[in-house]
């Protein structure tokens, strides 16, 4: 014969499932709620994420060609002002009118030819490499916003 739990045992058992049932049932509706969160901006956010190594790929060669006879391979500046560990590029509205407007006084030119997703290749290799670390994404869109008109 098998061995029967006491009255008050057999309570227990019953009240330790019901606290597990309802623990789990809280943390998948948690779980739940969360994803829902996160697909309202994951698609968004995980794009960003995906687009930002892509951008600072792209943007060495480009800030090699056009930006690095002046402020230096490594960004240490010569003709043109240090890039490298400079807070100035910290701000994504100021690099961008920078590259678009230029700074007559300093010399540097307006760089207008280039398209709106080299800029913001640029900005972004320029944000996130030589100890500069600024990973909030500089779109091609941003870009196109600041570019000025005509």
């Amino acid at each position: 014969m098998g061995r029967r739990d006491s009255p008050a045992v057999a309570h227990n058992k019953g009240k330790l499932g019901f606290m597990r049932r309802l623990t789990l049932g809280l943390v998948t509706a948690a779980v739940g709620a969360a994803g829902v969160v996160a697909m309202s901006q994951g698609p968004a956010v995980a794009q960003a994420a995906a687009d930002l190594p892509t951008l600072v790929a792209e943007g060495q060669p480009l800030y090699a060609r056009n930006c690095a006879p002046c402020h230096g391979a490594e960004g240490n500046g010569g003709a043109g002002p240090p890039v490298a560990g400079n807070s100035f590029v910290g701000s994504i509205s100021a690099i961008l009118n920078q590259i678009f407007l230029g700074n007559d006084a300093r010399g540097m030119p307006a760089f207008t030819r280039l398209t709106d997703r080299e800029v913001a290749a640029i900005s972004n290799y320029v944000r996130n490499s030589m100890g500069n670390a600024y990973p909030d994404l500089v779109t091609p869109e941003a870009a196109a916003a600041t570019r000025p008109a005509g």
